[in-house]
Order: C-alpha cells, then sequence, then structure tokens
C-alpha cells in the first residue's frame, strides 16, 4: 500500500506525533490511505491507530475497516505516572 506523506500532520497533538515517531522507528510506513482512510502506520500487515482523544472521533473509521478485515491496532495512551510543580517547593510524584 502506498505511502502519503503529511496527510494528517497539520493537526497532530505533540503526544499523537510522539507516539507515531515511536512505532516508526520499527520501520512501520505513516498516513497510508487505506479503504479511503488515513491510517496512521501500517506495521507488518496491522493498521496501527493511535487516538490520544475520545473514541467516538474514530468510531466509524474502525468499524469500517474492522467489517472489511482488516487487522487493527488501536493505541491508547494511559497516564501511569504523574508529576506535579508548585512554585518554590520541591516536586511531588504520584503513580496511579
Amino acid at each position: 500500500m502506498p505511502s502519503a506523506p503529511a496527510i494528517g500532520t497539520l493537526n497532530e497533538a505533540p503526544l499523537h506525533a510522539a507516539l507515531k515517531a515511536w512505532y516508526a522507528a520499527s520501520g512501520a510506513q505513516t498516513e497510508v490511505i487505506v479503504d479511503g482512510y488515513v491510517i496512521d502506520l501500517l506495521q507488518d500487515g496491522v493498521l496501527v491507530e493511535i487516538q490520544t482523544g475520545n473514541f467516538r472521533a474514530i468510531r466509524r473509521k474502525l468499524i469500517a475497516l474492522t467489517a472489511a478485515g482488516h487487522p487493527v491496532r488501536l493505541v491508547y495512551p494511559r497516564m501511569a505516572c504523574w508529576w506535579r510543580f508548585r512554585r518554590g517547593t520541591s516536586a511531588r510524584s504520584g503513580v496511579n
């Protein structure tokens, strides 16, 4: 499947772009068009979609791609550790 450069990168958030770059480092193709949809990555025959917001935004896309028989991996980052900084104090961290 041909790769189309920079189709969906204009409105990409920094977290989304960083995750895409991390996955792409393994040799995955980025911004691939499959069945009329722009897919974040194609890695070893699996369509990889990175979603940092709610799932409603890509619901129709996921339903269409899986119904067509495409294997899809949905990447949804989840916070494992948080840091809070206050002026004039040291950093405090917590783990969820």
